[in-house]
């Protein structure tokens, strides 16, 4: 089961990835299971868009899921 709903995050990450959009804010509270078993992503808050050779600078995340180094610098 658990292999199910780790390909389904990854075909989402491919399927954002192919059109661009970068999700950075992914954590348990973010992925639901639908009710025919099939997970959705949910808070597109964070998505940016990005092309080649972009790159973003933009602090974003959820201290809880953070390492101490990255909070304290």
């Amino acid at each position: 089961m658990v292999e199910f709903y780790a390909a389904q995050i990854v075909l989402g990450f491919e399927f954002l990835h192919n059109n661009n959009l970068i999700y950075r804010d992914l954590k348990p509270e973010n992925i639901l299971i639908a009710e025919n078993g099939f997970i959705k992503m949910a808070d597109f808050g964070f998505v940016k868009k990005l092309y080649k050779w972009d790159r973003t600078f933009t602090f974003c995340g959820t201290p809880e899921y953070m390492s101490p180094e990255v909070i304290l610098k």
